[in-house]
């Protein structure tokens, strides 16, 4: 399970299932983390300085929007990047 983990957060888009995030991308070289959402008025964000386990946590998390909006959120600068 730990190999499936780390290949799921070296730069590749992961494929969720929730009602709010449709991927989620991390490039652990730079630790930024992006997240598209569904909606496309929301659209996609960058996050910096994000840890890889982190990431990890996000992706494997039973709700990835509660997560999200708990650990991620105003908790790291970010940018709207489309």
């Amino acid at each position: 399970m730990a190999q499936q983990r780390q290949s799921r957060t070296q730069g590749r888009f992961a494929r969720q299932f929730s009602t709010c995030i449709s991927n989620v991308n991390y490039n652990p070289a730079a630790e930024e983390l992006d997240v598209t959402f569904h909606n496309p008025s929301i659209g996609t964000w960058r996050y910096f300085g994000v840890q890889a386990y982190e990431a990890a946590a996000l992706i494997e998390a039973g709700s990835r929007g509660e997560y999200f909006n708990q650990y991620i959120r105003d908790r790291y600068n970010y940018i709207r990047i489309a």
